[in-house]
């Protein structure tokens, strides 16, 4: 009985930290729609590092909070059109989830045009901690 009571509640504990993850990364996605910069900057911690990597290698993208507000502000003035980002696939691995990221715009003939990336976020305090995307 004892070990029954212990799975029940380890069960619950890691689909709390799994919905709270999700909800981490929902309430990035719906920043980086609404180009709310505030926010996109709030979720992520002080020490904030994003990671690129492509083939066979890997580089430091940006480092520091304050490095990725300026980054983003930079990203969204050089796109004065509509862009939106949306998660598919998604894994999550104890404080990390792997996902497909896509992200579309509409071109000058109105088509849209989608780029997509493999992404993974490791999340530590509610805070996105790293961010690793394997682009081509």
């Amino acid at each position: 009985m004892k070990l029954s009571l212990f799975l029940i509640v380890a069960t619950l504990y890691q689909l709390t930290a799994q919905a709270e993850i999700l909800d981490l990364v929902q309430q990035q996605v719906d920043a980086f729609n609404k180009r709310d910069i505030e926010r996109l900057t709030e979720n992520v911690s002080a020490d904030f590092t994003w990671y690129s990597v492509s083939n066979d290698s890997s580089w430091v993208e940006l480092s520091g909070k304050e490095n990725f507000r300026h980054a983003m502000i930079s990203y969204f003035e050089s796109r004065n059109y509509q862009i939106t980002s949306s998660i598919h696939s998604y894994i999550i691995s104890g404080n990390r989830l792997s996902f497909e990221e896509w992200v579309e715009h509409r071109n000058a003939a109105w088509q849209i045009v989608r780029s997509s990336a493999l992404a993974i976020y490791q999340m530590n305090d509610g805070k996105i901690e790293r961010a690793w995307y394997f682009v081509e």
